[in-house]
């Protein structure tokens, strides 16, 4: 049987990582991999991982800067359209 973990989401100054069961997800290890996820109904399903950018507006004493990180996400599709789902909305099995 299967162990699920829910994901942990950090975001450390702008600066997101995700981690499953206390392993990091990064795009270096995880680009591409399939794991298995669970749904809020029970239900499980085989899924590739893949990492979008997302870009952080951060102000620190006084200096403006943009912090860029990756977030993993999964894609389903449903009635013919394919829509990211982010790997922290279900239980994740590595």
């Amino acid at each position: 049987m299967k162990k699920f973990f829910k994901p942990v989401y950090r975001d450390n100054w702008g600066n997101i990582s995700v981690s499953v069961g206390g392993t990091e997800i990064t795009q270096d290890e995880w680009e591409g991999k399939k794991v298995t996820v669970r749904w809020y109904d029970g239900t499980e399903e085989r899924v590739t991982i893949y990492f979008r950018k997302r870009t952080t507006p951060i102000s620190d004493h006084g200096h403006n800067y943009l912090v860029k990180s990756f977030e993993p996400y999964f894609t389903v599709d449903h009635k013919g359209v394919s829509l990211g789902v982010d790997l922290i909305q279900v239980e994740v099995a590595l």
